[in-house]
């Protein structure tokens, strides 16, 4: 029996069922139980909370760092991470993108797609004609906080189409609650999907340009240029690939009633290739076994 405890994960975050605990139950084929810090062989933790500076004083050596945040994870000095950085930091973090979370690798009800549907939705080519797009809605966006240059780009789209926002910065809530399933069936009316990153960073790819795809809408995303190593460039409109904000009004001005256009880019795969979690599972049991032995 493997005993793991988890720390200062999100609100909503089942212990029972998530990414981590999933791949444990394959890999170690025995019981994965639960359990407090104290009693557990390794603890996982994040930082949506302090209690994880408890973990790391008292249990460094068995500690487990999962970040989805913008930030290095060599700076916390766990023994093993998993993060979206491309660094390994000496053998010692492992990459799992953000976006990976919007996958239901084990067809356990979690994410917003199955692992059995993101081929034919993310990986195949897509089916919408120009008649699709000419009976969509021009751009919603959709999000609670207005970090970077976030807000100042939101204004200067309004000046060229109608942004429709949704959002607690907008007080605007959908009219059957806020999870992602409502979101993505909300972007399914409209034609683009205004979604920047919060910040950039090299491997900081979360689930912003994902859900605007599986909705059938073509993301204005903001990512640095490594992106298109998940991500097929052809796909999404990349606001960091046009040096003044005029360029980028210049060229959707261009295209937003050029239906024909709308159909090919949105028609285009988000996904290099079928995903997998392999490297990651081979993390996880060499990480675990160099942590309980």
């Amino acid at each position: 029996m493997l005993k793991i405890s988890f720390t200062d994960f999100w609100y909503g975050f089942q212990e029972d069922n998530n990414i981590i605990t999933n791949i444990l139950k394959e890999i170690f084929e025995e019981e994965i139980k639960i359990t407090l810090p104290r009693q557990a062989d390794v603890c996982f933790f994040t930082i949506y909370g302090k209690n994880h500076k408890r973990i790391l004083r008292k249990f460094r050596d068995k500690s487990f760092l999962f970040l989805g945040e913008n930030i290095r994870p060599n700076i916390f000095d766990a023994p093993f991470s998993l993060s979206g950085d491309f660094n390994s930091y000496g053998g010692k973090n492992m990459r799992l993108p953000l976006w990976y979370l919007e996958i239901d690798w084990f067809n356990t009800n979690i994410g917003t797609v199955r692992i059995e549907d993101v081929e034919p939705k993310l990986v195949e080519k897509g089916t919408f004609t120009a008649d699709d797009f000419a009976k969509k809605k021009d751009c919603v966006a959709i999000f609670n906080n207005p970090e970077g240059t976030r807000i100042d780009m939101f204004e200067k789209l309004k000046s060229i189409m109608l942004v429709e926002a949704y959002g607690k910065l907008f007080k605007k809530s959908f009219d059957n609650g806020w999870d992602y399933i409502q979101k993505i069936k909300k972007m399914e009316d409209y034609k683009f999907n205004y979604c920047p990153e919060n910040s950039l960073y090299p491997g900081y790819y979360t689930e912003k340009c994902f859900h605007a795809k599986v909705a059938g809408c073509i993301p204005i995303y903001f990512a640095e240029s490594f992106v298109i190593k998940d991500f097929r460039k052809e796909c999404f409109i990349n606001m960091y690939d046009y040096l003044e904000f005029e360029d980028l009004a210049k060229f959707l001005k261009e295209i937003k009633n050029d239906y024909q256009y709308l159909a090919k880019i949105a028609n285009e795969p988000l996904l290099h290739e079928i995903p997998d979690l392999n490297k990651i599972k081979n993390f996880l049991y060499k990480s675990i076994k160099k942590i309980i032995n």
